[in-house]
């Protein structure tokens, strides 16, 4: 059992190591592993509670109401400037303007301006247009506009060094210097094309740009937005991630839908009808929410309709980008981060569910480890996670540790089936020849019994011995011996065989075996009883082989006594054989030997006899003296035709005087 477990440990270590590697991303796999824990990380976000919207954010919504009122985008800047100027007067404390207005305005000019100045002069700027001067003297005039830009973050390839390049898109110059502040706008997506994360800073030519959310959370508070996205990364340290040019945290979105942040469309606010104090005092972002502008996104909390899996696209709700900065603004006023748990506390995890794993399965059968212990470690690892994302806003990965749990379940059980097969095979080799079919059925069942420690045992010893076999040996040739010892004791074995004895060995022409042990017989007298006289019967058959030239026929003796012996493994390090020590056994010898004292065929003990349920003809021969045994053992020969003996007379009898040849 010690050797099993150390086994099973290096196993769980070993298991430990492959998914840890995996992760690293040493060995293949890291790409299922994320995308399995990204769909946990939905599944949390989207099936526990979810914060309420901050009341201090109001989406102007560029809807399909508005699209019908104004017609086919993009609509006028002065439209946008009136906007603006409207939403300043109702008192709103910021203005996003989720919309990159670069380039000049084509509305009233003509394809000559828009090509810019002159056209010698290359680096001369294109002329504003009288709307972009509206919409930059309304951004001017607001005090508190933040415009949008589009940063993108690409590898570069086809060199050998790893780069990044950033492209940049920058609103008109003009609208750019009225604005308060510029803040990209586009949002990292995992490879599933899964908005999880925003940009919190991302540089271009070394200057560092908040994100959109962050930009307008910091002027809501009165902050530079930059000051405020570099303290807010030191702030929720553990939960941003900084790669290269840019540093983003993970999104704790709010509620959404009917439940979501308050929402008035655009055609609203640029007529006019606005309901008193709506904007006052708040966030407002102006950006699209119809489709058919394209700035839709997956999210966690998307709602897929009639599958778990996101197979088809089509079927699952999509969030509009103004929303997704709704939510990163109000995750970043809140103070409300998710931060993933190290590295290295993965790590941990994952080798300590291997060691429970493989300890639960080593102590108990695979059968019962799994519903015992595999599953509630899922189900626990499942649940602690999910509470830790509730409670906490911590993400736990949950993939790893149940990758690491079936992993060592599944090793540790193809390692217990091997060994208990080499066990069988040990035990039917060391049995199949002692035992019959039947008990060796019961015997590999009991794959313990490869090694048999010591215990003791009430059971019948039986002990045989050829007669006249020496005589026999000089009539014959000496193969001729062999086969016909051979085929005496192979039709001995059979016989104890087939009344459930155990053959423990053989000693020249004479055999002993045990009816008890290792299977347990309650009538195991009586199956010895029952063997000796059908080994006689089988005798006389193999008498009729012996050479005519021999003096007499070979005979047989056998001696049983019941009692407690000690049976187990006996022997060396090298060499062990099965065996049994004890009265019995020592009474069983000297029982056979007396057979030709008193010219019988089989002598039993009383406490044989006593032992026997059935009733077999006996005769009894009174106390003996036993060499090796301190007092008189009462004996009976077994007599067939003879009625079976009185247990309660006590006579002392003389055993004869006839020495044995």
């Amino acid at each position: 059992m010690r050797q099993r477990r150390a086994i099973g440990l290096a196993i769980a270590g070993c298991c430990a190591l492959v998914v840890v590697l995996t992760l690293e991303e040493i060995l293949p796999g890291a790409e299922a592993f994320a995308r399995l824990e990204q769909m946990t990380y939905d599944w949390r976000m989207r099936l526990l509670p979810r914060p309420d919207p901050d009341p201090r954010i109001v989406i102007v919504a560029i809807d399909d109401e508005s699209l019908r009122e104004f017609g086919v985008w993009p609509w006028p800047r002065d439209l946008h400037a009136e906007v603006v100027r409207k939403l300043a007067a109702a008192g709103a404390r910021v203005i996003g303007v989720d919309m990159v207005l670069s380039g000049v305005s084509g509305f009233g000019k003509s394809a000559e301006d828009l090509m810019g100045g002159d056209e010698d002069d290359f680096f001369s700027l294109p002329e504003p247009s009288a709307q972009d001067e509206q919409l930059a003297e309304a951004i001017r005039e607001a005090g508190c506009v933040v415009l949008a830009s589009r940063l993108v973050i690409e590898e570069a390839h086809g060199t050998e060094l790893g780069a990044e390049m950033v492209s940049a898109d920058f609103p008109l110059y003009v609208l750019e210097d009225a604005a308060t502040a510029v803040a990209p706008v586009n949002v990292p997506e995992d490879a599933d094309h899964t908005v999880r994360r925003a940009w919190l800073v991302i540089s271009h030519q070394d200057e560092p740009y908040a994100g959109f959310g962050a930009a307008v959370a910091a002027l809501a508070q009165g902050e530079d937005p930059r000051a405020f996205a570099l303290a807010s990364e030191r702030r929720a340290k553990g939960a941003v991630s900084r790669a290269g040019a840019a540093a983003s945290f993970l999104i704790d979105y709010s509620r959404t839908g009917a439940e979501g942040f308050a929402t008035v469309p655009y055609y609203q606010v640029a007529r006019g009808e606005l309901r008193s104090g709506a904007f006052r005092d708040k966030i407002v972002l102006v950006g699209a929410t119809a489709s058919v502008l394209q700035d839709m996104h997956y999210t966690p909390l998307a709602r897929e309709r009639g599958t778990l899996w996101r197979t088809f696209q089509t079927q699952i709700e999509q969030m509009a980008g103004v929303e997704i900065h709704a939510h990163v603004a109000a995750a970043l006023l809140q103070g409300r981060f998710i931060r993933r748990v190290p590295p290295w506390m993965t790590d941990s995890l994952v080798l300590l569910i291997a060691l429970l794993t493989v300890v639960l399965t080593v102590n108990q059968r695979p059968l019962v480890a799994m519903p015992a212990c595999v599953a509630p470690l899922l189900l626990g690892t499942a649940v602690a996670g999910g509470l830790l994302f509730a409670y906490a806003r911590v993400w736990l990965p949950v993939i790893a540790p149940m990758a690491v749990c079936l992993l060592s379940y599944l090793s540790t059980t193809t390692f217990l089936w091997l060994v208990e097969e080499r066990l069988r095979t040990q035990i039917r080799s060391a049995w199949a020849r002692r035992v019959s079919p039947e008990v060796l059925d019961v015997i590999l069942g009991n794959p313990e019994m490869a090694h048999v420690q010591g215990q003791r045992v009430t059971a019948t010893v039986l002990f045989s011995d050829l007669r006249g076999f020496t005589s026999m040996c000089h009539a014959m040739e000496p193969e001729q011996v062999i086969e016909l010892l051979n085929t005496y004791l192979t039709a001995m074995t059979s016989v104890i065989r087939r009344h459930g004895g155990t053959v423990h060995k053989f000693m020249g022409d004479g055999l002993m075996a045990v009816f008890g042990d290792p299977v347990r017989h309650e009538d195991h007298a009586d199956r010895a009883v029952a063997a000796a006289l059908e080994m006689h019967g089988e005798m006389a058959k193999i008498a009729q082989l012996a050479p005519p030239k021999t003096d007499g026929q070979p005979g047989m003796g056998i001696g049983i006594d019941t009692g407690e012996v000690v049976v187990g493994d006996v022997g060396s390090a090298e060499m062990l054989e099965y065996t049994a020590i004890g009265r019995a056994v020592n009474t069983a010898a000297r029982l056979e030997e007396m057979n030709k004292q008193y010219e019988t065929a089989t002598i039993l003990s009383r406490a044989t006899v006593a032992h026997m349920q059935q009733s077999v003809p006996t005769r009894r021969l009174g106390l003996a003296e036993v060499r090796g045994i301190p007092e008189p053992v009462e004996i009976f020969a077994l007599a067939p035709g003879e009625p079976r003996a009185d247990l309660e007379r006590d006579q002392r009898v003389a055993p004869p005087t006839k020495e044995r040849e």
